[in-house]
C-alpha cells in the first residue's frame, strides 16, 4: 500500500508499506514488514503521447525478522 502526495506540478512524495507472509520454505510462518520513503518526479512530456517518470526511495524493514534491510530503490518509467 502506498500513500502518495502531490506537491507543485511534478513532485510526488510517498510512503509505502509492504507486508509479506511466508507460507512454506525455510521462512515458513514468518512475516516481514518493510517501509519505503520515496520521491517520484514526473510526468515530463517527451512527445504528445509519451511521458517520462523517475523515482527513488529508501526501504527499511521494521520488526525482528527480515530477509533484506536498508535498501535503495530506483525506478524509471515511460508512460504512453
Amino acid at each position: 500500500t502506498a500513500f502518495q502526495g502531490h506537491l507543485l506540478d511534478k513532485l510526488w512524495p510517498e510512503i509505502e508499506v509492504n507486508y509479506t507472509y511466508y507460507d512454506q520454505g525455510p521462512n515458513n510462518g514468518r512475516t516481514q514488514l518493510a517501509l519505503t520513503a520515496g520521491l517520484v518526479l514526473g510526468r515530463f512530456e517527451l512527445s504528445r503521447h509519451a511521458r517520462l517518470i523517475f523515482g527513488a526511495g529508501y526501504q527499511r524493514t521494521v520488526g525482528g525478522f527480515y530477509t533484506f534491510n536498508h535498501t535503495w530503490l530506483t525506478t524509471g518509467r515511460l508512460a504512453f
